[in-house]
């Protein structure tokens, strides 16, 4: 690890906010924001632990590349919010990171032994798995696939592929295993949740689901769930653009609800300010919404989604998260 590097981690490995502060500004002043980025996210990345907080760390980080243009000189200050997010939700009896793949031994397991394996929470099959996977035509297809197969827990498992996915992409080596094996632990992380299974019809043209998902944010108020289901949402559509297959992206657009509970609440007064808060406070919720705003805006342009900021910032004002670092 080079000197620079070093000087910006250990603070965050001692989780001490004032030095990742002092640190990340040293940093992007020598490198610049895009580095500091760069940074960022693979330490979040490599810190990735499937509680709340860890996840939710990395999907911060993955939404703050979105942000990028609209904040300019203030994106370092977003970064740096990450920065500590990642640094806090990192569990304090982590392993190791591992950066290089297994050996492999033999074929690395199909399809059909990879969905035996994760029933089972058997996360060194899957590692296998995605070693010897990952550099083979139609990787993609596959790895979106599995993804899309356990969408309990509010659809970590497909969030967090597409956001880990989306974080490897901008690597020097695409795809890569360090980066993509997150993914493999929230598939193989533990739930208590009943299986989530889609709807029976098909779930309609984008626009008007959007606009549905749009309506539940705002009418309950900005919950969590809510958001969740229209981050999945937006998760396969961008996963459909990445070579997922239609099957699976189908999938997770029939698991999406949008039937409300609640009948809406006032317009928060006042323009709706910058995602740069402590964000762990409603698990990074406020930075997603701004960032799902920036994508979904571009792709329909007849739909406002001033309401899904504003709703967002209406519970980030109504939550407090952050000392559940490990639920």
């Amino acid at each position: 690890m080079n000197p620079e590097l070093r000087e910006l981690y250990d603070p965050m490995l001692e989780r001490d906010e004032q030095a990742i502060e002092a640190a990340a500004a040293a940093y992007a002043g020598r490198r610049g924001a895009i580095e500091l980025f760069h940074a960022v996210s693979r330490f979040a990345v490599l810190a990735y632990n499937p509680s709340q907080h860890g996840k939710h760390a990395l999907l911060a980080a993955s939404s703050a590349w979105e942000l990028r243009e609209r904040l300019g000189t203030r994106w370092h200050e977003l970064l740096t919010a990450c920065a500590v997010y990642a640094a806090n939700a990192r569990l304090p009896w982590s392993e190791p990171p591992l950066l290089e793949p297994p050996p492999l031994e033999g074929e690395p397991p199909t399809l059909e032994e990879i969905r035996a394996a994760l029933e089972r929470g058997d996360r060194s099959a899957a590692e296998r798995w995605l070693a010897g996977r990952i550099d083979l035509p139609g990787f993609e297809r596959d790895l979106f696939e599995i993804a899309a197969l356990d969408l309990r827990d509010l659809g970590h498992p497909f969030l967090v592929t597409v956001a880990a996915w989306k974080i490897s992409r901008l690597q020097d080596r695409h795809p890569s295993f360090a980066v993509l094996r997150a993914a493999v632990l929230e598939w193989c992380a533990r739930r208590d949740d009943p299986p989530r299974e889609p709807a029976a019809d098909e779930p309609g043209e984008d626009r008007a689901l959007a606009a549905a998902l749009l309506d539940r944010v705002w009418r309950e108020g900005g919950s969590l769930e809510a958001l969740h289901d229209l981050a999945l949402f937006d998760a396969a559509l961008e996963a459909e653009a990445f070579g997922a297959a239609p099957a699976a992206v189908a999938r997770v657009r029939r698991t999406v609800e949008t039937a409300a509970e609640g009948d809406g609440f006032p317009s928060p007064p006042g323009p709706p300010a910058e995602p740069i808060y402590a964000l762990a406070r409603d698990y990074g919720a406020y930075l997603k919404a701004h960032a799902i705003a920036e994508r979904l805006s571009r792709r329909f342009p007849d739909l406002s989604f001033e309401r899904l900021v504003a709703a967002a910032g209406y519970n980030l004002r109504s939550s407090s998260f952050d000392q559940w670092s490990f639920a």
